[in-house]
């Protein structure tokens, strides 16, 4: 779902029928500030599907952009793998800093390393999951606008929680 202005955020508030949705703070599109500098009270116009003709530009794998199956897999590997990186560095919160949730100043040096560390791998997964949408013919807006319209009738029907994808 895209708006004149490209904006996400925008396409959002417009697919949850709320204008009020990001705080002013967090969102101004709208009121005029769609090219911020990323300081608090302006938004970016960097969206998703600009994200995603981005990562085209590095996208060097065997049929890159063609939609192939062997593309595809490749994305999804490499999706599967950073998102392992992440587990693997997380898991080693649990056996450096044990006693990190009852301790948490003793570790702080650990604990902002690992959240950097963190940042960055999410950064590979969103990579891929570019790629991927990309190999499968989707746009990245319209992967995220598909989700929140998900969400929101699972909110709206009271089944957030539990199991399944049709609930």
């Amino acid at each position: 779902m895209d708006t004149a202005s490209g904006c996400l955020a925008c396409a959002l508030e417009e697919l949850t029928n709320n204008p009020n949705h990001y705080e002013a703070e967090q969102h101004t599109c709208k009121i005029g500030t769609e090219t911020g500098s990323g300081s608090k009270g302006s938004a970016s116009a960097y969206t998703l599907d600009n994200y995603q003709q981005d990562t085209g530009l590095t996208a060097i794998y065997p049929h890159s952009g063609s939609g192939n199956e062997d593309a595809a897999n490749y994305c999804i590997l490499g999706l599967i793998g950073e998102a392992g990186e992440i587990a693997n560095k997380f898991k080693k919160l649990y056996r450096d800093a044990p006693n990190f949730a009852t301790h948490p100043a003793e570790y702080y040096d650990f604990y902002a390393k690992l959240r950097e560390d963190i940042f960055k791998e999410l950064g590979d997964v969103l990579w891929y999951t570019s790629q991927l949408a990309t190999e499968l013919g989707a746009t990245l807006g319209s992967v995220a606008a598909d989700n929140i319209r998900k969400l929101n009738s699972r909110k709206e029907r009271g089944k957030l929680h539990g199991s399944g994808d049709e609930r």
